[in-house]
């Protein structure tokens, strides 16, 4: 398969206008914003990318630095192998610093525990995006991506349902939709593209650089002349030995089934009985 230049996908839910149009009122404001990042470990950049920037930071990136928004805060809470019940037992770790803003990414973890759990997570989802509009935050509510085949099947078969069970939560409650799914199975036939991914489940440095193009463009910050949104990535590339869709997509030495770090054990939140990368 020939590589090919693709720009970041363009966001694709039209659910969003009237939640950015209250961004860009805060942008406009003459304050420091507060914002925090909470969720699983693709919200925290985990491990998969290699050391190169995450989505979040891409996004600091771009306000802080590119738009001279230089007193604005930027906080991470986000924890590896989360699921929405955990960032609601500790949603004062979020709400602490008086966030302006809070990006919200998580879901996978809790798509391993199926279908059966799929009300629990709508009604927990609620909750917390109705705690935080509560505290006075703007909710930027991610919908996760793809995986690749080699996923655990727990969390390939349910994926589209809570997805879709997200974007309602999202519509419903007035947050602003980030869909980071839908470009990336289009991209992908119907998979996560392999030169995105750094295992079945984690987007790599490319990846996250797809994800803050969509971001960026969901949020009205997108510029052709920004360097931030000068990001282009190489999409169709064949899957290689010890590539992502290598089996267990591990990441080196010391990888164990895609653990999430030296001595992780996997936590309360880790997939129960499966041994599989939590996200």
């Amino acid at each position: 398969m020939t590589a090919h230049e693709t720009s970041p996908p363009r966001p694709s839910d039209g659910s969003t206008a009237a939640p950015a149009a209250a961004l860009s009122g805060l942008l406009a404001a003459d304050r420091p914003l507060t914002w925090v990042i909470a969720g699983d470990s693709v919200a925290q950049g985990a491990r998969w990318t290699a050391g190169e920037r995450d989505y979040a930071q891409h996004l600091e990136e771009r306000v802080r630095y590119e738009l001279a928004r230089y007193a604005d805060a930027f906080t991470r809470t986000a924890v590896s192998g989360w699921r929405t019940g955990d960032v609601a037992g500790t949603l004062d770790r979020v709400t602490r610093p008086e966030p302006d803003i809070v990006s919200l990414g998580i879901g996978l973890n809790d798509t391993k525990l199926g279908p059966a759990h799929l009300a629990d997570f709508d009604r927990g989802l609620r909750d917390v995006v109705a705690r935080l509009r509560s505290a006075g935050a703007l909710v930027l509510l991610h919908l996760p991506n793809p995986v690749r085949p080699q996923a655990p099947p727990e969390l390939i078969g349910p994926l589209p349902e809570y997805v879709a069970a997200m974007r309602a939560v999202g519509r419903d409650t007035g947050c602003v939709v980030v869909d980071h799914y839908t470009p990336w199975t289009g991209a992908g036939d119907g998979w996560a593209p392999a030169a995105w991914m750094g295992d079945p489940i984690h987007p790599n440095g490319r990846g996250h650089k797809v994800m803050a193009g969509t971001l960026l463009r969901t949020l009205g910050l997108w510029d052709d002349a920004s360097e931030c949104c000068a990001l282009t990535v190489a999409a169709g590339l064949p899957d290689g030995p010890g590539g992502p869709d290598s089996p267990g997509g591990s990441d080196g030495p010391g990888d164990a089934g895609g653990s999430d770090g030296p001595g992780d054990s996997g936590g309360p939140s880790a997939a129960e009985g499966s041994g599989a990368p939590t996200a």
